[in-house]
């Protein structure tokens, strides 16, 4: 490993400090009054700064003590280990885990005032954990205040929580999924440049996950205003779009799919992919898969309307086998063992045609 730059190591009989500069300049900043209210709270600390501003990691790092000494902390978290950075785009500004008597914090040199580090401190310590600790994971654009008011705002429902990794950018759209009352262990939300992706998973723990463009005509709003509901009916739901055309789409299957199918262990998979929108249903046993080609004259037709391919991935289901059909000017079919493609027609009675050939290759395989 890469030794730091500059080491502080707080135990119950003093402080150790390695630092290219003189111990005595450390300790102009870090005063010995500041270490002395510092132990009164923690028996032990080490704390690790890489960079090359060691002044401007002193100085963080005194902010760091002194606001762990205000900020109100169970009385059973007496342990802190800390890594500082100057600058790291890679990861998050902040992580944080903490379980009943540690925490662990990384993070780079943030502008932020010792109140806010006080606020953040007793607030993210307030927070209900699971036996093995929470993980917390922050990217802050411009100071901590917002994810502050975030936590405050949202505590009851973020109690028990394996991790939350937020964007500062994305808290309009994580107080809007938080405001739907869906139940998770783990919250993911972060910003992405040209696609929606949005992913609920029920093992081993429960996760939702929103990757999101700030701006623009790709909202995932109407499909979070109806998260909950399709929670409670899939076991699994991975959906992707970069154009309002799948979108539209994908709201609509999903209403219809509420409308008409039963909680089931069904894992549901909705992605646009180059020039098409994959969308398939999987069960234990049968998958129903369909590639519509993304064209507005395909998408959008009557032959292809969202209730036309749920009552056909239904029929599959039901049947227990596996189906891929591929949706364009006509449409490909293939159907469980059997290895030629069949070719039919795109019309009004295509869905009805492939629910006879499943009835009929049923009746053959028995």
């Amino acid at each position: 490993m890469i030794p730091p730059d500059l080491r502080v190591k707080i135990t119950r009989t003093g402080a150790e400090i390695e630092a290219p500069l003189p111990k005595e300049e450390i300790l102009n900043i870090i005063t010995s009054q500041t270490i002395s209210q510092f132990r009164k709270k923690f028996r032990r600390a080490l704390v690790e700064f890489y960079g090359k501003n060691i002044l401007a990691g002193v100085r963080f790092i005194k902010n760091l003590f002194e606001s762990l000494t205000r900020a109100k902390i169970p009385d059973s978290i007496d342990d802190l280990y800390a890594i500082i950075e100057e600058t790291e785009k890679t990861r998050p500004d902040i992580f944080i885990h903490i379980n009943e008597k540690k925490i662990t914090f990384a993070s780079k040199i943030i502008k932020t005032s010792e109140k806010e580090l006080e606020d953040f401190f007793t607030i993210i310590c307030t927070l209900k954990r699971p036996a093995r600790g929470s993980v917390y994971k922050f990217f802050i654009r411009k100071n901590l205040r917002p994810i502050i008011n975030f936590l405050e705002k949202n505590q009851e429902k973020l109690n028990g929580l394996h991790e939350l990794l937020l964007h500062e950018s994305m808290l309009r759209i994580a107080q809007e999924t938080l405001s739907k009352n869906i139940q998770a262990e783990m919250f993911r939300f972060l910003p992405r440049e040209q696609s929606v992706i949005i992913n609920i998973r029920k093992t081993p723990l429960k996760l939702i996950e929103i990757f999101s463009p700030i701006e623009g005509d790709l909202p995932p709003y109407p499909i979070i205003e109806i998260l909950p509901q399709i929670n409670e009916k899939v076991s699994e739901l991975i959906i992707s779009y970069s154009t309002t055309s799948v979108m539209n789409y994908v709201t609509t299957f999903l209403e219809e799919y509420l409308k008409s199918v039963e909680p089931g262990n069904i894992s549901l998979h909705m992605l646009e992919k180059s020039d098409r929108l994959l969308l398939s249903m999987i069960d234990n046993v049968s998958v129903a898969h369909f590639e519509i080609l993304r064209q507005e004259n395909i998408l959008n037709s009557s032959h292809t309307l969202p209730s036309k391919i749920l009552d056909v991935a239904m029929a599959v289901l039901r049947e227990k086998i596996y189906t891929k059909i591929i949706i364009s000017k006509n449409i490909q079919l293939q159907l469980h063992a059997y290895p030629q493609t069949k070719f039919i027609t795109l019309d009004e009675n295509w869905s009805e045609f492939i629910k006879e050939e499943i009835k009929s290759l049923k009746t053959k395989i028995g």
